[in-house]
């Protein structure tokens, strides 16, 4: 093989042409198609009602709010805009500054300040013997990320974190606009007012893919489009060798990205020997025949399958035929056998449950608050969402969400926000079997996913 020596040597000189470019446009021509686009969220216009603050002859107001809101929203990317008012026109200097704090704390520790930013802008500065204008505007673009560690990271929205039934732990995210009104001295004393306005960053989410509509019947769909659904397996061990171990098989939409009102269907089985699945459900391991309460109704002597939809946070409705049936713990802390140990137990409260008489099985998200402060970490579970479960072959169950959680799953520096689906197995008190649960993590997002027909750009 021969082998060519390359050389190196200057491109060839171009001319420019005399021609036009051609027009380009994201619109297909006659001969041409799409292939395949994510749909774009609908592009919804600028509220048009404003924010006011007065103090001490200086009014502040913020352009493009809800009417009546209480805290000024910006989106990412968003702009901080707006106009200030004096009464007099003394003022020698007059400046803005918009900023982020991260704060965590935990049990016997001082809490601890980050400064996510910190952008100060002069607005006006006397020269000379200038009077200072009535009315000055401004215009300050809210930053998208923050830097830490040598590595810029997404700003994370605003938020806050407090237990007050379990105490210990403290997390908050918060951005601040601050103006502030310089005068001449008056002595020895300094004249200046500050206004410091909260405001509320609030960056869109929404999933890559939309859960699919067509997910019922679970049995011909998981044939039919077995990529639809994402299957989570766990196995609860018996406490005797007398009876077998039984496979748990948790089934959710594939995308595992959800939004916070969505409502997202799941199917829970749990497969074992007949004897197996009679003391799980609380009866005599050599009873022949298995009257197995509604809700737990076997398709076979070796399966036992339910089917159920939860919906994340806001509105949660249980319905009628579930609602009959008991629940498990109530407690902020949940233990997670052979998960990893960022979910395991703070407190036990199956201590203080009375003796269980019926299978009880729950199926809920769960939101992790994890902070690290100086060495020491902390976190708190809390419950968002229930979800209602229905014997395999009765109609499915959605409901309302009830709730005001509008934070998405999020990571900032050593705070951390995970959500996860938990599902929670509590036999009647037996040797047999022990209460078992188990997790698997999803990402929750503030918006659904919009379907569009057609692209935005052919609107």
């Amino acid at each position: 093989m021969a082998c060519v020596a390359s050389t190196s040597s200057l491109p060839p000189s171009y001319s420019p042409s005399s021609a036009p470019s051609p027009p380009y446009t994201c619109c297909p021509s006659i001969e041409e198609q799409r292939l395949y686009y994510v749909a774009r969220p609908s592009s919804n216009e600028a509220p048009e009602g404003v924010f006011t603050v007065t103090a001490r002859g200086v009014s502040v107001t913020l352009n493009h709010q809800e009417d009546g809101t209480d805290t000024p929203v910006y989106t990412r990317r968003g702009l901080v805009s707006g106009e200030i008012r004096l009464e007099d026109d003394h003022a020698v200097a007059v400046t803005v500054q918009l900023e982020g704090h991260q704060k965590m704390s935990v049990t016997e520790l001082a809490p601890v300040t980050l400064v996510l930013f910190s952008q100060k802008h002069t607005l006006w500065k006397r020269q000379k013997q200038e009077a200072c204008p009535k009315t000055i505007d401004f215009r300050l673009p809210f930053p998208t990320t923050y830097p830490l560690n040598g590595a810029d990271h997404e700003l994370p929205s605003t938020f806050v974190a407090h237990f007050p039934d379990s105490p210990g732990l403290y997390a908050e995210i918060a951005y601040t606009l601050t103006v502030k009104i310089s005068r001449p001295r008056l002595g020895t004393w300094k004249q200046h007012t500050n206004i410091t306005i909260p405001v509320k960053y609030q960056p869109r989410s929404r999933p890559f893919l939309p859960i699919s509509p067509d997910l019922y019947p679970f049995l011909s769909t998981v044939k039919a489009a077995p990529e639809a659904w994402h299957q989570v397996t766990s196995v609860i061990l018996p406490g005797e060798d007398d009876v077998g171990p039984i496979d748990c098989h948790l089934f959710i939409p594939s995308v595992q990205i959800y939004g916070l009102t969505d409502t997202v269907p799941f199917h829970l089985q749990l497969r074992g020997p007949s004897n197996s699945l009679s003391a799980l459900v609380g009866l005599s391991v050599g009873a022949r025949s298995m009257s197995l309460p509604p809700l737990a109704k076997l398709r076979s002597r070796t399966r036992l399958g339910k089917r159920a939809a939860t919906p994340p946070p806001q509105r949660t409705r249980i319905c009628d035929h579930a609602a009959q049936y008991p629940w498990s713990l109530q407690s902020p802390y949940v233990f997670v056998a052979s998960m990893p140990g960022d979910l395991r137990s703070l407190g036990s409260a199956r201590s203080r449950e009375p003796a269980r008489t019926a299978l009880a099985v729950r199926v809920y998200v769960l939101r992790q608050v994890a902070t690290k402060v100086k060495g020491q970490r902390a976190w708190r579970n809390r419950v968002l969402a229930e979800g209602t479960l229905r014997a395999v072959g009765e109609p499915p169950c959605f409901g309302a969400s009830t709730g005001s959680e509008t934070v998405p799953s999020f990571i900032a520096g050593e705070l951390q926000v995970k959500d996860f689906v938990v599902v929670q197995v509590s036999p009647p008190a037996s040797p047999l079997f022990e209460e078992h649960q188990f997790s698997h993590s999803i990402r929750l997002v503030t918006d659904t996913y919009r379907e569009v027909a057609e692209h935005p750009a052919n609107q």
